[in-house]
């Protein structure tokens, strides 16, 4: 395993679209007290960053960091070897992941994954050793304007574990990376009961906005939108149950309430879908409706929302 006692100084972000940006942008604001060097792979609106720097309009205070303060870099192998890689690429592009962190590693690098769904861990651990592997569960409401614009609308904790038993010293030394730019986190004692729970949110509001192409608010909105909602959640939660995570009674409640207060927040998905682009079906949904079929578990919602987005995925690919 990569040395724990080695301090995280050279942290470097894989996968800067709203999510990785925002994560990013709260590191690099602190970097300077915190003694680190944060640097960010760029392949879209690097140029434009380069010469207006960034901007979040943030519930949690809005703020600005100057292109001098950025260390972009459009191309892995620019980039110093980092203590930490950070990745909040989508799951879409997993297969550029050898290419795009393999040149950051040094022998003691760890590497998290802030992506969705379920997979992505074991992946990385079969390109770099399981042994360098932590997963990242982000709650957070953030979407990219534009090159240089980010809006950050709800929440921005984030669980955090190991691919495989409970927390130990590396996961405390992540762990601060994250809490000292001001992000809540939290330590797993099961980084696949995280994965689950987080999916019980994920595979609702990210299935259902991508294949009604409708928004939190609205779907919750009406009794027939909020009792899908619930029914989705339901199924999630029985096949997390089969596969031994289980979960409190008031839980769909929980996620819920949670929700409402992001109003009319479109999930990536969602705008994936309207734009056209590949969306994570995969990693969210597919992977977890395989699960049901090997241990039993009826889900005829969540087929019927990976059925739809499947489908629509094979429209766009044939069409482009």
């Amino acid at each position: 395993m990569p040395n724990t006692h080695t301090p995280i100084r050279c942290i470097a972000w894989v996968g800067t679209g709203a999510l990785g940006l925002y994560y990013a942008s709260r590191q690099v604001k602190v970097s300077k007290a915190a003694g680190t060097t944060v640097n960010l792979l760029v392949r879209s609106g690097r140029e434009q960053l380069a010469a207006e720097g960034l901007t979040v309009a943030s519930v949690e205070g809005d703020y600005r960091l100057p292109p001098e303060v950025l260390n972009l870099y459009s191309s892995p192998e620019q980039i110093p070897k980092a203590d930490l890689v950070c990745i909040g690429l989508k799951a879409t592009g997993n297969a550029a992941l050898p290419e795009l962190v393999g040149p950051l590693l040094h022998e003691g690098t760890h590497v998290l994954t802030l992506q969705n769904g379920l997979g992505n861990e074991q992946f990385l651990a079969g390109c770099f050793g399981a042994e360098r592997v932590l997963g990242a569960c982000a709650f957070v409401a953030v979407t990219r304007d534009g090159p240089t614009h980010l809006t950050h609308s709800s929440e921005g904790f984030v669980h955090l574990g190991e691919l495989a038993g409970p927390p130990t010293a590396r996961t405390a030394a992540v762990a601060a990376v994250f809490t000292a730019s001001g992000i809540r986190v939290k330590e797993l004692d099961s980084l696949a009961h995280g994965r689950w729970e987080k999916l019980i949110w994920n595979i609702a509001f990210n299935g259902i906005g991508a294949a009604r192409l409708i928004d939190t608010g609205t779907l919750l909105s009406t009794p027939a939108g909020e009792g899908l909602v619930r029914e989705v959640m339901a199924e999630v939660i029985a096949i997390a149950a089969a596969e031994g995570c289980s979960f409190p009674a008031d839980i769909i409640d929980r996620k819920i309430a949670f929700t409402r207060p992001m109003k009319s927040y479109r999930t990536s998905m969602q705008v994936d879908r309207e734009l056209g682009r590949a969306m994570e079906v995969e990693v969210i949904l597919s992977e977890p409706l395989r699960r049901a079929d090997r241990l039993g578990v009826a889900a005829p919602r969540l087929r019927e929302l990976e059925s739809c987005l499947r489908t629509e995925k094979s429209s766009d690919s044939t069409s482009r």
